[in-house]
């Protein structure tokens, strides 16, 4: 009950022309595939996760699956998030020969020479309820393993944002932390360690 009363009241600050949860980037290099941010960023850290890797998937078997991994770690997120996907595909509109704006949440330290962000996915809120706007054109030049951690992120910001988040800092970390293999292995008191370090309830 408490839960359900502070989610109410962080839905009615989040949607009080707050335009949060509203972008997914992906780096473009000469030559290359698009790939996520998130991912992106890992190599960055000072301890990069191991991300996992996953053949003969479309991008929503993957994500099941790398939620899968939270059974062991957090029931309760672990039944939120494959409820969540559940309702996923409904929301996604893939739009073609489109250039999405720049969504100025990411604050991201920088891009390799020669390559540039751009925006593959941007959420809004419709009468009813979330729509996620993919970049088709940018999508389709994703690996598998991309596209689901595409997924994964929006999935994930459309939870951050009923408690106020203000950028995509928090939502990449946790993308990152469910596709490692690093998650499984710490257990939960890691897990709930880190969402609560992003003042996430542990619900």
């Amino acid at each position: 009950m408490r839960f359900k009363i502070m989610l109410l009241i962080f839905m009615r600050v989040a949607m009080a022309g707050n335009e949060v949860g509203n972008g997914g980037d992906v780096i473009v290099c000469p030559n290359k595939a698009p790939v996520l941010l998130d991912f992106h960023e890992n190599k960055n850290k000072k301890m990069p996760y191991t991300l996992l890797t996953k053949k003969g998937k479309d991008e929503l078997e993957y994500l099941k699956e790398v939620l899968g991994n939270l059974s062991g770690v957090s029931q309760s997120f672990h039944k939120k998030y494959l409820n969540d996907l559940t309702q996923l595909k409904g929301k996604l509109v893939y739009l073609p020969d489109t250039k999405f704006r720049d969504v100025k949440d990411s604050f991201h330290v920088g891009v390799p020479k020669g390559c540039e962000i751009k925006q593959a996915a941007i959420q809004k809120e419709g009468p009813q309820g979330t729509i996620i706007y993919i970049n088709k054109d940018l999508y389709e030049k994703m690996s598998v393993e991309q596209r689901a951690g595409l997924l994964g992120h929006e999935m994930i910001y459309e939870h951050f944002k009923y408690f106020g988040q203000q950028h995509s800092v928090n939502v990449r970390e946790l993308n990152r932390y469910f596709f490692s293999k690093e998650m499984p292995k710490k257990g939960s008191a890691s897990f709930v360690k880190l969402v609560q370090g992003m003042n996430i309830p542990g619900y």
